[in-house]
């Protein structure tokens, strides 16, 4: 069973406000994202990389990592 009391509330404001404070921090960046050519590892790349993070993705097959430096970059991101 899930409770969502006063503190529970406490704890997600406090965590969002501390990954809020990461972002603003991601500005002029280097973050290297494993994994990077899908799924987790291209939605965490599109986050830090529109927050103003530079990006470096790898992955195991060129073919879509060619095609996430490709998407990432129509959407102003910088890929190293």
């Amino acid at each position: 069973m899930l409770f969502f009391g006063v503190n529970n509330l406490f704890l997600c404001i406090f965590v969002n406000i501390y990954t809020l404070q990461l972002l603003i921090q991601m500005k002029n960046k280097v973050v290297v994202i494993t994994g990077g050519s899908s799924g987790i590892g291209k939605a965490c790349a599109e986050i830090f990389g529109l927050e103003g993070a530079k990006i470096v993705i790898t992955g195991r097959k060129e073919k879509p990592l060619q095609d996430t430096v490709k998407y990432l970059s129509e959407k102003g991101i910088e890929c190293l």
